[in-house]
This record gives structure tokens, sequence and C-alpha cells, in this order.
């Protein structure tokens, strides 16, 4: 096997563990489908420019630029870590009313709303940024 199909079979691989893999982006395109199929869609292709603009950071050589300057590598730490600290607010307050989980994006949200919920999520899944760093 060349030096290249190994690098290439090695990210499959990668890619495929990671999309099996259940996450943020996964609860919320289940629990929002599993309501209304269309609006599932919607969350679901946010996803993909989100991922789009992880792909050409990570091309522009962002993991570079987080190793040599901590400050940005911090900020996006903290930014990525307030947006599940939300989420995880969310959970318990929600819990504690006793209305159940409130990971889907609620039905009375216009498209867009839908769309840049899912776009954000994906924008600020640290799992999603350390793939593509």
């Amino acid at each position: 096997m060349t030096d290249v199909a190994h690098v290439l079979s090695l990210l499959a691989v990668a890619h495929l563990l990671s999309v099996m893999t259940p996450g943020a982006n996964l609860a919320l395109v289940m629990s929002t489908a599993m309501r209304s199929r269309p609006k599932g869609f919607i969350v679901a292709a946010s996803f993909w420019p989100a991922g789009a603009f992880w792909a050409a950071m990570g091309l522009a050589g962002m993991g570079e630029v987080m190793r040599n300057a901590p400050a940005i590598e911090l900020a996006l730490r903290v930014a990525c870590g307030c947006y599940l600290l939300f989420l995880g607010q969310r959970l318990l307050r929600n819990a504690w009313k006793g209305r159940g989980l409130p990971v889907a994006a609620p039905l009375d949200m216009s498209n867009g709303k839908l769309f840049v919920t899912g776009f954000l999520t994906n924008l600020l899944n640290a799992r999603v940024i350390a793939y593509y760093a």
C-alpha cells in the first residue's frame, strides 16, 4: 500500500468512526426528525456549511495556528465550553420542570432559525473541530 493510500484509508476509518459515534448533531437531527421529517432535513442540511468551514480552516493550517497562538485556541475552547454549558443548563432546567429533554429544536421555529441552530451546533461541536484541526 502506498503512503497516500495508507493515509487516505486511515482518514476514511477515522471519518466513519466519527460519523457513527452519537453526539450532539445526531441527537439534534433525530429528535427533530422524529417530530417533523422536513424540519429534521433542514437541521441536517445545516451541518455541511459548518463542516465545510472547519475543513477549509484545516486546509488553511488552523492546527498550526492554534499550536502557535494559544490565545486563539483558548478562545475557541471557551466558546465551545460555554455552548456546552448552555446546552447542559437547558437539559437540567427542563428535567427539573418535568418537560423532558429539550434536545430537539422547537417545531414552531422558522426554517431559518432551525438552520442556524443546526449550524451553530455543528460549528461549536468540539469533536468536529478536533476532527478537522
